[in-house]
């Protein structure tokens, strides 16, 4: 295995993620969007039912442009509170770009290439397997070292560049962390 395609396994490991399941607030968003209004009602809190009745919140949202105006408004907040503070969301919405890297590298060193495949981007999923992935680095005399290296990277000044992390390595390149729908993915290693 050449030193570019190990380099982009490598990366996309450290990418691993499990989607969390959706905050109290994000499920009555979507039960206010189904018009599952007593399903919502239930996820509200003890102190508004206690000053709101089932009824009055049906009667509030039986319109679907006041369902719909609301559970866009508690949607943007979350929007705005993931990102203020991710460590509330759990799951993919909380995990640095750096753990990406070092969860691709622990599951490597295990030999769990199952684990470190799903820790790489779709576009290098699509190209490996985890059986692929094992033979890379089993045969690559540099893997080792190269591991190492995006482990120290990953510990230093990530930059920003839109929806990617770079890790900059000493003598250039870079480990790239990429942010896909489902959290962040082991992009590259240039």
């Amino acid at each position: 295995m050449t030193a570019r395609p190990l380099a982009a396994l490598v990366v996309l490991f450290f990418g691993c993620t499990t989607p969390a399941p959706p905050s109290p607030a994000q499920a009555y968003a979507q039960e206010l969007e189904a018009a599952h209004l007593d399903a919502a009602y239930a996820l509200t809190s003890p102190a508004f039912r206690a000053q709101v009745s089932a009824e009055e919140f049906r009667l509030r949202f039986a319109d679907p442009a006041a369902r719909q105006a609301r559970a866009t408004a508690v949607k943007e907040g979350l929007s705005e509170l993931a990102r203020a503070a991710p460590e509330l969301f759990g799951g993919a919405s909380a995990e640095l770009p750096e753990a990406v890297v070092l969860r691709f590298a622990t599951a490597v060193r295990a030999g769990h290439f199952d684990q470190a495949w799903r820790c790489l981007s779709a576009a290098l999923r699509q190209r490996y397997s985890p059986e692929t992935l094992s033979r890379d680095f089993s045969t690559e005399p540099t893997g080792a070292s190269r591991l190492e290296q995006a482990t120290r990277a990953a510990e230093g000044i990530a930059v920003r560049e839109g929806n990617s992390v770079r890790f900059p390595l000493p003598g250039g390149g870079a480990v790239v962390v990429l942010q896909e729908s489902d959290g962040w993915r082991l992009g590259a290693l240039e």
